[in-house]
């Protein structure tokens, strides 16, 4: 019981205290002490209304107060409270236009704000856009793909979402099973998306369009991790 819940791993963090959180595809949360190496198991319970929403985890994130936000694949997003073990849902309710827009959370990112951006989809589900969640009232503003207009998201199903040393956010669409639309760039200000794609004819455009992963090291450049198509680097300093 004090061992990783299931071998299957699809997301990882490091807190602050140094403690490694491990979302597994099927056996939950786990919580590894590196000073024991031993491991504690959060898993789903029907009979729990406080336990973890959904044994699938996506996606983990820690925000600037510490706390830990779990994406799951159905459960949509849970807040963890440490100090009575238990977890916070936030889900997607047909009822309310404010709430998240899917139950499949893919991809969360903290603005200076405190907002939370949140991705949906991928892993074989197809998304339902991106997400400003405001986590002081539980709501959402969403933004969907629309193919008559180039200057929203290229798609609602997404992968990874990081923040430009100029505050635009990058998003990842598309892995695993479900087709993707590129990478997009958003302005936050003005709301607007700029689309970068793959375009057989030009040798310098994106690789692919369903992407896996995404990454800015210190220099300001952004590694694209593509399905299939290998690794792309773009130079944000040069845009």
């Amino acid at each position: 019981k004090n061992s990783l819940s299931y071998s299957g791993v699809v997301s990882l963090l490091q807190d602050r205290s140094g403690a490694i959180w491990a979302g597994t595809w099927g056996g939950g949360l786990n919580r590894l002490d590196p000073a024991t190496g031993r491991f504690t198991r959060y898993r789903h319970d029907d009979a729990d209304p406080d336990s973890l929403s959904n044994d699938i985890v996506l996606a983990l994130y820690e925000d600037s107060r510490g706390r830990l936000w779990v994406g799951t694949n159905g459960g949509g997003l849970d807040l963890f409270d440490p100090a009575g073990g238990k977890f916070i849902h936030y889900t997607q309710d047909p009822e309310r236009p404010d709430s998240l827009s899917s139950n499949h959370v893919s991809a969360i990112l903290e603005d200076p704000s405190g907002l939370l951006w949140v991705g949906t989809g991928g892993f074989g589900t197809p998304g339902s856009g991106l997400n400003r969640f405001n986590p002081a009232s539980g709501t959402a503003t969403v933004f969907h793909s629309d193919p008559d207009d180039p200057r929203t998201l290229s798609s609602d199903t997404i992968s990874a979402i990081v923040r430009g040393p100029d505050g635009a956010l990058w998003i990842a669409t598309g892995a695993y099973a479900v087709p993707g639309g590129g990478l997009n760039r958003f302005d936050p200000a003005s709301g607007v998306f700029t689309r970068y794609q793959h375009q057989p004819d030009a040798p310098k455009s994106l690789g692919g369009n369903d992407i896996l992963g995404l990454f800015i090291d210190p220099s300001g450049v952004l590694w694209v991790a593509l399905y299939g198509a290998g690794l792309d680097r773009l130079d944000l300093t040069r845009l």
